[in-house]
């Protein structure tokens, strides 16, 4: 399944260019919507877990930036 993201910024071609030449990397990710917040876990490089908290807010106004539905709209997933 095909997800559809944003052009990255400017500037982050330092960064992009560390994941595709393998010296960044995210392994085991997970996802859990808790408290009106996306919480995406993962483990970097296998040596340490990081913890990622997205208000369930920002997704939508993404989504409408985009064109794309909200979930307040949506009959569900």
């Amino acid at each position: 399944m095909a997800i559809p993201s944003p052009e990255p910024a400017s500037g982050l071609s330092k960064i992009w260019h560390k994941f595709r030449t393998g010296v960044a990397s995210l392994q085991y990710p997970h996802a859990i919507e808790h408290d009106e917040q996306l919480m995406i876990a993962f483990s970097r490089n296998k040596k340490q877990i990081e913890l990622l908290r997205v208000p369930l807010d920002a997704i939508d106004r993404l989504r409408q930036e985009t064109g794309q539905f909200n979930r307040s709209s949506s009959s569900g997933y």
